[in-house]
């Protein structure tokens, strides 16, 4: 393109860069930062995949928050869940189904963030919900909406609460409530405020910010896509200790979409080749201890939309196909999981993996009697050889693996006709039998009858959908996936 004059730029639906141009024998160009590649092979994947509900929310999910009741609240560009009219937010109960959030809002749900006491604050684009004015930041105490001052003059695109419940937002505006703040303020209860430099008086970032995120030691780490944070250079990545700005080494090359943590690294995901002078391709990992970015492996091909960590496994989310693995570059579509362990590994127990388009968000489930599921948003109508549209489940294989060979001659269905589950085998004296709802959660836990080949569990107090059966006997384990009507 040397000595060409440019035409105009674009930007699509997964935040790829384009431009075009002049004259007769003009093209269209895609500007890629980091590799792409399709030289990959197929793989089969860990846990399996499931539809949340028939009833499926009809536009792209931006956002996901979950409570620790088993609430998955949903936030996007949607008016409509099944027959449900749900604009822009829904929640989900896994005893009920679906449920609006009164009339819900006027524009996008970028952001969703809980409260100790379970207020749900909501970011996005808009000035009205519920019927009241309110701009671009809104709360829901679980019966009423109600407005944050007068808001905030921009679109909010990222939420966090900080340990003393302080809520922060971020995203493209310049000021919050009158008070000038770049792209960023905090809401304590009562008033905004800014995030001043206590050094240099400067507050905020000079460009959009995309990510919020606090690391166990209350130090809040801000990505998007700006060089400079409280007048110090901060490269797509800044720290706000409360009183001062500062960034992570050098920064990345490209925006940061998206952060997450354990004890000892903070996790970037995004648009970006290089991070501290190196090639990670999209997605990188900061040692807090030796403060250095490192690899992980050779990255992803395509944009990271959201991150989360269980406290073993790093799970990314967004517009890839391709993990570039150590050994293999492998087919993923879209989402994945990594541990130092075993490295990339693909979601999916059976070709294809993963998701079909694109994901924009992910929320691992924290309920108080769960194993870990996996929450994912987007745009997107299948996730492994599931049709869902916009939403779905993952659930890991701890809970989820069928593998038949556990214990013999053992074999647990559905009774569509009875509301009733049956055990048929021949079982050792301690037997029990254990029913799981899709977040992993316990819903039935009965001791079976080793004396009767047919044992009938009944569920006609059960709501409709998928459950995860387990058989316990011999010392063994018999797991499988049912389905109550």
């Amino acid at each position: 393109m040397s000595g060409q004059f440019i035409s105009s730029f674009g930007q699509d639906s997964n935040g790829e860069i384009y431009f075009s141009d002049y004259g007769t024998d003009s093209k269209i160009y895609k500007i890629v930062d980091g590799q792409n590649t399709s030289s990959a092979v197929e793989v089969t994947g860990v846990g399996f995949w499931q539809e949340i509900d028939t009833n499926v929310i009809n536009g792209p999910v931006l956002s996901i928050e979950n409570s620790m009741d088993g609430t998955i609240y949903f936030g996007g560009s949607f008016n409509q869940v099944g027959s449900l009219e749900a604009n822009n937010i829904v929640k989900w109960i896994p005893e009920i189904g679906w449920e609006a959030l009164g009339t819900g809002v006027n524009g996008a749900v970028n952001a969703l963030k809980l409260d100790v006491n379970g207020n749900l604050y909501v970011g996005g684009s808009f000035n009205e919900v519920n019927g009241i004015s309110a701009n671009n930041i809104a709360v829901w105490d679980g019966i009423n909406w109600s407005n944050l001052g007068s808001g905030v003059e921009g679109p909010i695109l990222a939420l966090e609460i900080n340990a003393s419940g302080d809520l922060f937002a971020g995203g493209i505006f310049e000021s919050v409530s009158g008070t000038e703040a770049r792209n960023i303020g905090s809401w304590d209860g009562n008033q905004w405020s800014a995030l001043i430099d206590l050094g240099t008086s400067q507050n905020g970032t000079n460009n959009e910010i995309r990510a919020l995120h606090f690391d166990n030691s209350g130090i809040l780490y801000v990505g998007g896509n700006f060089d400079e944070a409280g007048g110090k250079t901060a490269n797509r990545i800044a720290t706000w200790n409360n009183s001062q700005w500062g960034t992570l080494g050098e920064g990345t090359s490209g925006f940061v979409q998206a952060i997450t943590s354990n004890e000892s690294d903070i996790f970037l995901g995004g648009n970006f080749a290089v991070a501290g002078n190196q090639t990670v391709n999209r997605i990188t990992r900061w040692d807090k201890g030796s403060l250095s970015f490192n690899l992980i492996e050779n990255g992803l091909n395509n944009n990271v939309n959201a991150l989360s960590h269980d406290g073993t496994f790093l799970y990314a989310a967004g517009s890839f196909d391709v993990a570039l693995g150590i050994s293999q570059n492998s087919v993923v579509n879209n989402i994945v999981r990594w541990s130092v362990d075993n490295g990339y590994e693909a979601l999916g127990e059976t070709i294809p993996v993963g998701i079909d388009t694109l994901i924009n968000a992910l929320k691992l489930t924290s309920t108080e009697s769960s194993s870990d599921t996996l929450i994912v948003g987007g745009n997107f109508s299948r996730a492994g050889s599931v049709n869902t549209n916009n939403s779905a489940i993952w659930i890991p294989n701890q809970l989820g693996e069928e593998d038949e060979s556990e214990i013999e001659q053992i074999d647990v269905y559905s009774d569509y006709y009875s509301d009733l589950v049956v055990v048929n085998g021949t079982l050792d004296l301690n037997s029990s039998f254990e029913l799981f709802d899709l977040l992993g959660r316990f819903v039935l836990n009965e001791a079976l009858d080793y004396q009767l080949t047919y044992n009938v569990i009944n569920v006609s107090t059960l709501r409709t959908g998928v459950y995860v059966a387990r058989v316990n006997s011999y010392g063994e384990s018999y797991t499988k996936k049912i389905i109550i009507k």
